[in-house]
């Protein structure tokens, strides 16, 4: 049985609504500073008693240079990537918008659309190279990162079906601009 028109839902455009869904886990990540472990100092079980000074000193070293490490990354490394990860979200939603605003009815307008659906495929393949880059720098479950990876993807293939659907409608207005000069 199927709905009446005036009942049904409007269909929200897969695109920017996949987007915002991107967006919203990439927030979430974030707002976890990227799933890093919180530092824990492990106590020094009593067979490190028996070790000679020199072991010892060169394990509170590594301690002191983890420490040191993770509180870099809290410092100053975590804020700097959520604050550039964030922003390329907001611009790929952005551009998604800004091509969606357009309804083509010139080739000029065609081309306009078409710069925006690019821009908004850069920044999702600037978004998992930035994720790339923070699986590699922090200590992270990888694991994590795969789901969100392939949301990413996803829209990317999205947009590409959606530039491939656009072609059609360029096809049928240069059509109907030699029709015009034709006559």
């Amino acid at each position: 049985m199927s709905v009446l028109k005036a009942n049904r839902k409007p269909s929200p455009f897969e695109v920017e609504h996949h987007a915002y869904k991107v967006r919203t886990v990439i927030t979430d990540l974030a707002l976890r500073k990227f799933g890093l472990r919180e530092y824990e100092e492990r106590p020094k079980p009593e067979a490190y008693n028996k070790w000679s000074q020199k072991q010892k000193d060169g394990y509170d070293r590594g301690v002191e240079k983890r420490r040191e490490r993770y509180e870099a990354f809290v410092e100053w490394f975590i804020p700097d990537e959520q604050k550039a990860i964030i922003q390329i979200t907001r611009d790929m939603v952005h551009e998604i918008f800004l091509a969606n605003e357009i309804c083509p009815q010139f080739i000029s307008e065609c081309d306009e659309r078409r710069i925006h659906q690019d821009l908004a495929l850069g920044y999702c393949e600037n978004l998992i190279q930035e994720l790339q880059y923070i699986i590699t720098t922090l200590p992270v479950n990888i694991e994590k990162y795969e789901n969100i990876t392939n949301m990413i993807m996803q829209e990317q293939v999205l947009i590409k079906g959606w530039r491939k659907s656009d072609n059609k409608i360029r096809k049928s207005i240069l059509d109907r601009e030699k029709e015009s000069v034709t006559a």
